[in-house]
């Protein structure tokens, strides 16, 4: 598998400088240039960086951050990687063959992206949604935190999850968040035990969709 395409968004002037880091570090890590944009400007509060891919890319940063994250994960994330290990098998996402070009830069952007949330910033790990109401927002995983176990246990969830919700999400025309992350991107809610969940409108009268998927990314339950 090449490096992936991702893209470092950010929402205000004020965020440009950290994403731009973030960009700097994250072509370090995959050896390859890392889009950068503005996204579309809402009503507020526009602080936040978001960092986005799909599921394979998710996988490949997975992959390449192992000498970062080895040294480091606590036992959440050791059962989170073990739920990874369990859907690479079932899966067989295709393998990530290269080094990182430099995996250590990978910590560098997690630093970055620490100082920019201890700053007062929202960041979301996201999956790119490209049509639809949604379009440019996105969908993802609002960090509380960053480390290097919420970099991974949020990593695990869109690289199992990604393709499946992406697909779920396209079957509507019509989709808005029921549950927005702090920048009015779409919410992905993980639960204690790996399992995730968004829930969205799906027409005007505000009809609602719950997309639940399993620890190992199955989706298991759509419920109105």
């Amino acid at each position: 598998m090449t490096a992936p395409e991702i893209t470092i968004a950010y929402g205000s002037v004020e965020t440009a400088r950290a994403a731009a880091m973030t960009v700097e570090y994250t072509q370090r890590a995959i050896g390859k240039n890392v889009h950068i944009k503005m996204l579309p400007g809402l009503a507020g509060p526009n602080e936040v960086i978001q960092v986005i891919t799909d599921s394979a890319g998710w996988h490949y940063l997975i992959e390449i951050g192992k000498p970062v994250f080895n040294a480091a994960v606590a036992l959440a994330t050791k059962e989170a990687y073990e739920r990874y290990k369990a859907w690479k098998n079932s899966s067989k996402p295709a393998s990530v063959a290269e080094p990182a070009d430099d995996a250590f830069a990978l910590g560098s952007m997690l630093k970055t992206l620490e100082k920019a949330k201890v700053d007062g910033n929202t960041i979301i790990f996201a999956l790119p949604i490209d049509k639809g109401s949604l379009k440019g927002r996105n969908v993802g995983v609002e960090l509380k935190s960053v480390s290097e176990d919420t970099f991974l246990q949020s990593a695990v969830v869109l690289a199992t999850i990604g393709d499946g919700l992406i697909a779920a999400l396209n079957q509507y025309s019509f989709k808005e968040a029921v549950v927005e992350n702090s920048d009015c991107s779409c919410a992905i809610t993980v639960n204690p035990d790996g399992s995730a969940e968004v829930e969205i409108y799906v027409d005007s009268k505000m009809t609602t969709v719950r997309l639940k998927f399993d620890a190992l990314g199955k989706r298991v339950e759509t419920s109105t």
